[in-house]
């Protein structure tokens, strides 16, 4: 528990951090940043580790890296749950779809919850 859900919401509830619902494959515009085409596996281990590279659209930064604080196994984890949250990543997590095999697609972080 690493207290993601202080600022971040699942069910697109806007917060302090932007929702991850519908976060995976959605057009990444940003404050700070290159735009990038969709938001992808890179991009949310790079939001996690490296926050301050990109600001999402509508935010100002602030968060904190993880960056040593979260093991590569639960950030591989994290990254399922937080792809699982948008159709397009809930197919990949159930095998219909090609991520980019960072995790398996075996229900890995599933309901975690606690972000």
């Amino acid at each position: 528990a690493q207290g993601c859900f202080t600022c971040h919401s699942i069910d697109g509830t806007p917060g302090t951090g932007p929702s991850w619902k519908g976060l995976y494959g959605s057009p990444g515009e940003f404050n700070k940043g290159a735009p990038i085409p969709r938001k992808d596996e890179n991009y949310i281990r790079e939001s996690i580790l490296n926050p301050d590279a990109r600001w999402a659209k509508g935010y100002n930064g602030g968060m904190a890296s993880y960056q040593g604080l979260v093991s590569d196994e639960a950030l591989d984890a994290l990254v399922v749950y937080i792809r699982g949250l948008s159709d397009e990543g809930a197919a990949i997590n159930a095998g219909g779809g090609a991520g980019d095999g960072a995790a398996p697609a075996d229900g890995a972080g599933d309901g975690a919850g606690d972000g």
